[in-house]
Order: structure tokens, then sequence, then C-alpha cells
């Protein structure tokens, strides 16, 4: 009994150490943390903000690499992909026509490797500040994002 409280103990101590010294931002100190990472996620929000209230995302697509690809899972299980510019162009136009003023907002940013960085979001608009929640995942290749896994779960 005493080496089953001790143990238990031990895995809290730890869990607890991990977790004061685990980054919570990109932009805390971490062996995987780039600048420029960084800065392109912050201007990939800003130019898909801009993008989704003109209805134009052509600048966006300059954030993605040729052949890039964005999975997007919702709550209701459903995933679709979209392979390339032009579809992944098609996916923010068919956004924009439900819902011309979504802007998102990164409220938690996590570099996971030396390429790959992950935000925690939330989707809303003027009139109602939080509309849904979501999670990005980027993979960046020579700076662009090759890989983009969206999912929705509010």
């Amino acid at each position: 009994m005493k080496r089953r409280i001790f143990t238990g103990l031990l895995a809290v101590a730890l869990c607890a150490t991990v977790m004061a010294v685990a980054p919570t931002r990109i932009h805390a100190a971490s062996p995987h943390r780039t600048a420029a990472l960084a800065s392109t996620v912050e201007s990939f929000i800003r130019t898909l903000n801009a993008a989704n209230l003109s209805g134009n995302f052509s600048p966006l697509m300059k954030f993605f690499t040729a052949g890039a690809t964005l999975r997007q899972s919702t709550p209701a299980g459903q995933t679709s992909t979209f392979h390339g510019i032009a579809a992944i162009n098609q996916f923010y136009l068919g956004i924009h026509a439900q819902a011309p003023d979504f802007q998102w907002s990164v409220d938690a940013e996590h570099s996971l490797a030396k390429n790959v960085i992950m935000t925690y979001d939330h989707i809303g608009t003027a009139a109602e500040p939080v509309v849904g929640r979501c999670a990005h995942v980027y993979v960046f290749k020579n700076g662009k994002i090759a890989s983009y896994d969206w999912v929705i779960y509010h």
C-alpha cells in the first residue's frame, strides 16, 4: 500500500514538474522554436482574417507549398481533405460564402518540432466573439505550410 501511494505521488510530482517547465506559447524559450515560423503563423492568421473579410484568398496562398494538403475535421466526425493550392483556395472561398465575417484569434501556440506548430484558436464575429473553437497543426517545409490539419471541436 505504501509503495502504491509513493508511486502515485512520484507520478504527480513528475507531471507537475513537466507542466511547470514545458513551454506554453511558441514565444517562450523552446529548443524547436524559430522566429521565422512564429512570424509565418502570425502573418498567416492576419492574412486569413483580411482575406475572409474581402473574399480574396489569393494573398493567403503564398503561405502554402504547391503540393500542400489541408485536412479539416468537424465535431460530427467528417474529415475533408484538400490537395494543392487551387483546392485550398476553393475551401476558403466556401468558408467565406457561409461566414464572411468570421475572424480567427490564436489563444495558444506550441512548437512541437523544428518544423511543426500547433495552435488553439477561437473563431468569432463582431456580434458573437466566440462562435467556435479549433486547433491547427502546421507542418512547414522550406518556410511554407506543407501540411495543415484543422480540427473543430466546438
